[in-house]
């Protein structure tokens, strides 16, 4: 990647830069290399689920806590520019766009999470924009909450939410 800024062109030589197309692409193909090598040989046996979107993972482990911090410790060794953060929770994690939670069942739920900086601050309703896009964007989000929200209420508080959005940005009711 190379930019010019006040004037002076700089060229990136290490890592891929944010918003570029190229850079998910990259970043699958370095943390598949990466998994393969360091993460799927340490974890038979000790996970339940393992999910991976681009750099973020979620994984249900089913060996002790201490293993856990150990491989993340062991992991944050094998590479100078990646390094691991993690939650440790018997309750609830946020992934992505979604928080997992342990209902009183015992059974696994979803539900929407937004990170505590979301403004959701839509497109505006009087925006220049074609009007089929003004429509699909609420109709779109909505679909979102539904694909996420594994328990009727959560949808619906959400959906209220969304809502409320959406008239601030002059949507009508």
């Amino acid at each position: 990647n190379n930019f010019i800024f006040n004037g002076i062109n700089f060229l990136q030589i290490k890592g891929c830069s944010m918003g570029s197309n190229a850079s998910p692409s990259y970043a699958n193909i370095f943390m598949g290399f990466f998994e393969e090598k360091f993460i799927y040989p340490y974890i038979r046996g000790l996970h339940m689920l393992y999910l991976r979107y681009i750099d973020d993972i979620f994984i249900i482990w089913t060996g002790t806590k201490q293993q856990f911090k150990s491989f993340v410790e062991n992991l944050n060794k094998k590479h100078p520019s990646i390094k691991f953060t993690y939650k440790i929770s018997d309750e609830a994690v946020d992934f992505l766009d979604t928080t997992v939670y342990i209902d009183t069942h015992n059974q696994l739920q979803t539900k929407l999470y937004r990170k505590p900086t979301d403004k959701q601050n839509y497109l505006h309703r009087s925006s220049v924009h074609p009007e089929r896009l003004k429509i699909n964007i609420p109709f779109s989000q909505a679909l979102r909450i539904k694909r996420i929200s594994s328990k009727s209420n959560e949808f619906e508080d959400s959906c209220q939410n969304l809502k409320r959005s959406f008239i601030k940005r002059g949507y009508s009711d």
